[in-house]
Formats: structure tokens, sequence, C-alpha cells
């Protein structure tokens, strides 16, 4: 990963990109092919918002997982909007690096890294809040109906 580093540092001056450290503490940086560096940071970056993007849709959605039929009981209808406005900017940051899979330049990278880390930066405490609700959640007590309702 040191030569990654060092790689990262010079684009880091180019281009204006986020320290390393707290990129690599955020998006537990896997740099051992260091050829497209920040293409490969893009995916990281990504895989990480697709990820709870999932999260988020399986809450707005569930389907037939007893976990998020569970815990969606516990989103009124105004909580859902804000989650909602976090899924729709995670979801925006992923297209946005599915567009540049397509136009794969060093530049457009660096672009996506800025822009996509201020996002993620601005959203945590939103997301935070809604995994600890879910979190909370498993804590309450549910009526003995509502487990019939469960398993039929």
């Amino acid at each position: 990963m040191e030569n990654a580093r060092e790689l990262y540092e010079a684009l880091k001056t180019k281009y204006e990109l986020p320290d390393f450290e707290e990129l690599d503490y955020e998006m537990e940086l896997d740099l051992s092919e260091t050829r497209f560096l920040l293409r490969a940071i893009r995916d990281r970056i990504t895989e990480t918002v697709h990820s709870h993007a999932k999260q988020l849709e399986e809450a707005l959605q569930p389907e037939s997982s007893l976990s998020k039929l569970y815990e969606c009981q516990y989103i009124d209808e105004e909580y859902k909007k804000e989650i909602f406005d976090i899924y729709r900017t995670l979801k925006a940051i992923e297209r946005y690096s599915h567009e540049l899979s397509i136009d794969n330049s060093e530049e457009n990278n660096a672009k996506f890294i800025m822009a996509s880390f201020k996002e993620w930066t601005e959203l945590k405490p939103r997301l935070k809040k809604f995994y600890v609700k879910m979190k909370d959640s498993w804590k309450e007590e549910i009526d003995s109906k509502n487990i019939q309702e469960y398993f039929g």
C-alpha cells in the first residue's frame, strides 16, 4: 500500500483530493493494484455507497425478509421521507460512478472522489441515525399478536 500512498499523494496535489488517511479510514481502501489508482478508489467508494443504499432500500421497500419487515414498523411516513432523501443521494453517487466507468479519465475519477467523499461525510450522521433507530427497534417489546402475524 506504500506505493499506492506515494502515488496518491502526487495525485492529491494535482487534483486537491482528500487526505489519504481519512479516505482510507472511511472507505477501507485495498490498493494492492496501483495501475489505475483513482479508478480503484472510485470503485471502493461505490461499493460502500451501494451497501448503504441497499440497506435503506430494504427499509423503504421490505420484501420477505423477517428482519426488514420487523424493522419497517418502526419507520413512520415522515422518517421514510428522510430515508428516501439519503437513498436518493447515495444512488446519485452510484450512478455518477457508473457514468464514469464509461468515461474513465483520471481527472473525472478525481472529481468523483472529491464530490462523493464530501457528500459521504455530510451523510454519515444521518446514516448513523438510521442504523441506531434500526438497532433500537430490536430492543422494543412486541406483542404476541404481531409475532403471530409474522409467522402466519
